[in-house]
C-alpha cells in the first residue's frame, strides 16, 4: 500500500497510550494548524482534542520529530536500541532512532530524561537537526538555536517561553513543514511527500486550512477574490455579507455562488450545506444571503462524532482498503435512508448521517467523505443521476483513489432498504470500475478522473468470483455439500438473470428448501439455504 502508517484523527492504540491526551479541564481551542498537522499524521488525537495547553514530554517529542523525518513505519517495524532506562516502552524505538541518528542525546549515559518536559530551546533544536542543521559542526548552539530558528523562519521572535506547551510545538512544526533543509531546495513537507509519509488527503488539507486563514475582504479585487470571499462565507456559515464592488464593478455575479460551490464540493462536509441563496445588487453594493441546510454547531458535531468513530474503528495495522471497508460498513449499518414523503434538509448531510442516523444519498456520501478524510484516504463526491425503477433521479457517490487507481464506492446503494424497514449490508457496489457502474449510473465522465481500477474490488480482493454458469454451480454445489446457509457470488463472464440462476439450481442436489436473488447489474448472486 502507498500509505502505511496510521493517518488521521487516531489515538495512538499502537503505542499503548495517547500522546496527545485530552485536557483535564474539558475541551480546548484547537489551531488549524493542529487540524492541519493531525490530517497529515503528524499529530495524534483522542478523537476529540489534543491536549494543546499540556507541556511536551522528552520522550513525546522524540515521536514527533521520528514523524517529521517520515520514518515511523521503520521505527515501528523495527527495534531502535539506547542506553537509557527511563524511556517507556511505546517510545523505545523513537528515542533509539535519534539516538542512533545523532539526532538527540541523553542526561547521562544511562538517562533520558524521558518524562522531563520539553523546553523551547531543546524543542527548537531537534526542528533544526531534522532540517540537517548539525549544532556539533556549529550551525548553531543550544544558547542561540532560537536566533537560528527566526533565522529560516521557524520562529517570529526569540522571545523565550516560560512554558512550553503543545501549542507552541504545533506552531513550530508547522512552520519547520515549510522551511528548506539545509543547502536544499526543498521543505520538509516536500521530504514527507517523497518518502509517501504524507496521505494523498493533503490537497484538502491544504484547503481546510487556507479557507481557515483566509480574512474576508469586503472590497474584493477581482472576480477570483470575490469568489474566494464566498467560499469562506460557505466555510465559516456566514448568512449575511455586503461587499463593495467599486474595483469590480462590471463583473457579472448571476453564477457567482454556483461558482463557489465548485470549490467547496469537495471540501468535506460542504457540498450540502446551502439550502438556498439570494444575490442583490444595488449601486457598488453586493448583498448576499445564504440559508444553510444545517447550523454551524451542529457541523461541529457531526465533524466531532466523525473523529470519534474513526478513533475507533481505524487502526495503526489497517491497509487503506482495510480502512475503508471499515467506514463503509460503518455507515451502512448506523445509517437509515431517510424514505419520508417531506425530508428534513438535514438529511442531504454528515449531521443527518452520524449525529440523526438518517440521510438521503448526499448524506451517505458526505460522511463516507469526511470519515475518510480523516483516515488519510482520498476520496472524491460524484454527483450524477441513478436509476430507480427505470427513472432517472439525482444521485450522489464517491470515488476513492487506492494504490493510484481509482473507484466507485455507492454506501448508499450498499444499503439496501427492505419492505420492512430494516437493511442489510452488501457490497455489489464497492469499488467498481466506470464500465460497471454505468449500467445503472451516469455522470459527467468529463468532470471526473477514470474509474479503471479493478484490484481492490470487494468480491475480486476477496476471491468471491467464478467464471460461467458452471464455474457458479461448482461453488454452489460445493458450498452445499459443506452445509453453508448464505452464499454470495459474483459471476463473470456470462449475463446473469433469475432464469439462468434458476437453471444452474436445478443441475445442484442436497440443499433443500432456498431462497435467491441476483442483481443483474452487477451480476452478483445472493443464496440463503432455509
Amino acid at each position: 500500500m502507498i500509505m502505511k502508517k496510521l493517518l488521521g484523527l487516531l489515538a495512538v492504540i499502537a503505542l499503548g497510550l495517547s500522546i496527545f491526551a485530552s485536557t483535564a479541564n474539558g475541551s480546548e481551542v484547537i489551531s488549524p494548524q493542529a487540524e492541519y498537522l493531525n490530517v497529515i499524521g503528524l499529530l495524534k488525537g483522542t478523537g476529540q482534542d489534543y491536549g494543546l495547553n499540556q507541556s511536551l514530554t522528552r520522550q513525546e517529542a522524540a515521536v514527533m520529530i521520528v514523524r517529521l523525518k517520515g520514518d515511523e513505519d521503520l521505527v515501528q517495524s523495527m527495534d531502535f536500541n539506547h542506553p537509557f532506562d527511563d524511556v517507556s516502552l511505546w517510545a523505545s524505538s523513537y528515542v533509539g532512532y535519534l539516538y542512533n541518528h545523532g539526532l538527540t542525546r541523553g542526561k547521562s549515559s544511562t538517562e533520558f530524561g524521558a518524562q522531563d518536559f520539553v523546553t523551547q530551546e531543546q524543542y527548537v533544536t531537534l526542528l533544526l537537526r531534522a532540517l540537517a542543521y548539525d549544532d556539533a559542526t556549529g550551525d548553531f548552539t543550544w544558547s542561540n538555536s532560537l536566533n537560528k530558528a527566526k533565522e529560516i523562519g521557524i520562529l517570529s521572535s526569540t522571545s523565550k517561553k516560560s512554558i512550553f506547551t503543545r501549542r507552541e510545538m504545533v506552531s513550530l512544526t508547522y512552520n519547520a513543514l515549510f522551511s528548506k533543509k539545509k543547502a536544499q531546495n526543498t521543505t520538509l513537507l516536500d521530504q514527507l511527500q517523497v518518502k509517501k509519509a504524507v496521505p494523498n488527503t493533503i490537497d484538502k488539507a491544504d484547503k481546510f486550512l487556507s479557507l481557515a486563514f483566509f480574512d474576508i475582504q469586503k472590497m474584493p479585487v477581482s472576480y477570483k477574490a470575490l469568489v474566494q470571499n464566498v467560499e469562506k462565507m460557505i466555510y465559516e456559515m456566514e448568512e449575511t455579507q455586503t461587499y463593495d464592488m467599486s474595483l469590480i464593478s462590471r463583473v457579472d455575479v448571476s453564477n457567482l455562488i454556483e461558482d463557489a460551490k465548485v470549490a467547496m464540493n469537495q471540501v468535506p462536509m460542504y457540498s450540502s450545506v446551502i439550502n438556498s441563496y439570494k444575490i442583490t445588487q444595488r449601486g457598488n453594493d453586493l448583498m448576499i444571503a445564504i440559508e444553510y441546510t444545517i447550523t454551524k454547531p451542529e457541523l461541529e458535531m457531526a465533524k466531532n462524532k466523525a473523529k470519534e468513530v474513526v478513533g475507533q474503528i481505524i487502526t495503526s495495522h489497517m491497509s487503506d482498503f482495510e480502512k475503508e471497508l471499515a467506514i463503509h460498513d460503518y455507515i451502512v449499518h448506523q445509517v437509515t435512508y431517510d424514505q419520508s414523503p417531506v425530508l428534513n434538509p438535514a438529511v442531504f448531510t454528515i449531521y443527518g448521517a452520524l449525529i440523526d442516523g438518517r440521510a438521503v444519498c448526499h448524506g451517505y456520501a458526505e460522511a463516507f467523505q469526511y470519515m475518510a478524510y480523516l483516515a488519510g484516504l482520498n476520496t472524491k463526491i460524484v454527483f450524477g443521476t441513478a436509476k430507480v425503477d427505470g427513472v432517472d433521479i439525482g444521485h450522489a457517490w464517491n470515488m476513492i483513489e487506492l494504490d493510484g487507481k481509482y473507484y466507485h464506492v455507492d454506501t448508499t446503494w450498499n444499503d439496501p432498504v427492505s419492505s420492512l424497514g430494516s437493511h442489510n449490508i452488501t457490497y455489489d457496489y464497492f469499488n467498481v470500475t466506470d464500465q460497471d457502474l454505468m449500467a445503472t449510473h451516469s455522470w459527467n465522465k468529463s468532470e471526473y478522473v477514470q474509474g479503471t481500477g479493478t484490484y481492490y474490488n470487494y468480491y475480486t480482493y476477496h476471491k468471491l468470483e467464478v467464471i460461467g454458469t458452471e464455474g457458479l454451480r461448482a461453488y454452489l454445489q460445493n458450498e452445499f455439500n459443506r452445509g453453508s446457509k448464505a452464499m454470495t457470488i459474483k459471476v463473470k463472464g456470462v449475463q446473469m438473470t433469475m432464469e439462468t440462476l434458476r437453471k444452474v439450481l436445478a443441475r445442484c442436489y442436497g440443499y433443500g428448501s432456498v431462497s435467491y436473488n441476483v442483481n443483474e447489474s452487477t451480476n452478483v448472486v445472493y443464496i440463503t439455504v432455509h
